[in-house]
């Protein structure tokens, strides 16, 4: 699992929703939160695939995210929750940060990927 900088998480949601010209990006991070709040049904996760296709093309940024955070040393945290949660869902929510991630970017919040992940475990 990926964690964030939490404090780049929400500023970086605060400017997709706020400026303009991102716009797309906010419908985009809309989009993921209406899928996600789905019941998982054989329809729900196809159209959870679906859209993670269609950003993870739209947003190379994914998975630089993705790649970079593969590349981390894995933390070993004791109180890891027993619960799976759906491939298709868990890859939106990574869509969801990536996202994130590009705005931080292009609104040069950040300089790097690297900067906004805060570990993996």
């Amino acid at each position: 699992m990926i964690h964030f900088d939490n404090n780049l998480a929400k500023e970086a949601f605060k400017i997709a929703h706020e400026a303009h010209e991102l716009s797309d990006v906010a419908n985009d991070l809309n989009r993921i939160n209406t899928v996600l709040s789905t019941t998982p049904t054989i329809e729900n996760l196809f159209e959870a695939q679906r859209l993670d296709n269609e950003l993870r093309e739209k947003y190379p940024t994914i998975d630089k995210m993705l790649a970079i955070a593969n590349s981390y040393p894995m933390v070993t945290v004791a109180s890891q929750s027993n619960t799976q949660e759906l491939p298709e869902y868990a890859n939106l929510k990574q869509d969801y940060f990536g996202i994130l991630c590009y705005v931080l970017l292009k609104k040069e919040i950040t300089t790097s990927i690297e900067q906004f992940i805060e570990r993996v475990d």
